[in-house]
Parts: C-alpha cells; sequence; structure tokens
C-alpha cells in the first residue's frame, strides 16, 4: 500500500534503484537502475487489491538459490559473516524480489 502512495505518484523521470531484483546480476560495478517511466508497465501489480498483489508475488517467486540457509542465517545473527566471501552471499538471483508480469 505504501509503494502505491509513494512510488506510483512520482515523476517518470525518478531513478529507481531497486535493493533486489529477480535475475542475476553482473558483479561489474554497474548500477541496477531505471527511470520511473521505463518500469510503469511492470508495475501495474501495485495497482491491485491486496489480495491480488499477495497472490501475484506469492506466484511469481522461484525456487530458493543454494546459498538460502545461508543468507538467512546471516540475516537472522545465527551465522557470523566474517569469514564469508561476501560474494557468496550476494550473486545470483534473489527470491525475494517481485517480478512483473510476464518477467
Amino acid at each position: 500500500e505504501s509503494l502505491k502512495t509513494t512510488i506510483l505518484g512520482f515523476d517518470n523521470g525518478m531513478l529507481i534503484l531497486p535493493g533486489h531484483d529477480s535475475r542475476p546480476i553482473g558483479l561489474d560495478g554497474q548500477a541496477v537502475a531505471a527511470r520511473l517511466g521505463e518500469l510503469r508497465p511492470v508495475l501495474e501489480r501495485l495497482a491491485a487489491g491486496r489480495d491480488e498483489f499477495v497472490a501475484g508475488v506469492l506466484g511469481s517467486l522461484g525456487a530458493k538459490p543454494p546459498n538460502f540457509r545461508l543468507i538467512m542465517a546471516c540475516n537472522e545473527g545465527t551465522a557470523d559473516p566474517a569469514g564469508i566471501d561476501p560474494l557468496d552471499l550476494e550473486a545470483g538471483p534473489n527470491r525475494c524480489a517481485v517480478q512483473g508480469k510476464g518477467a
């Protein structure tokens, strides 16, 4: 609901830098970003009712990545990431990313 009242109200020129992406991203130093106007067609899910939105999000989730348990343990504070290569935690698709229709 907060996304509807904030993001969709911004100008099409707003630069969006997502915290997660549903596809693997290159570790090439290039920002994952797009202008809001480019994203509006895939953001149509935000205009849906709550139940439809939740069903769409849950239906778009893929398989958990192989490092899922390690990521969760680090997030929950039950594993110490100090000796873990950050690429082992960040590389690959992120299951919590929401995909647009057709993505």
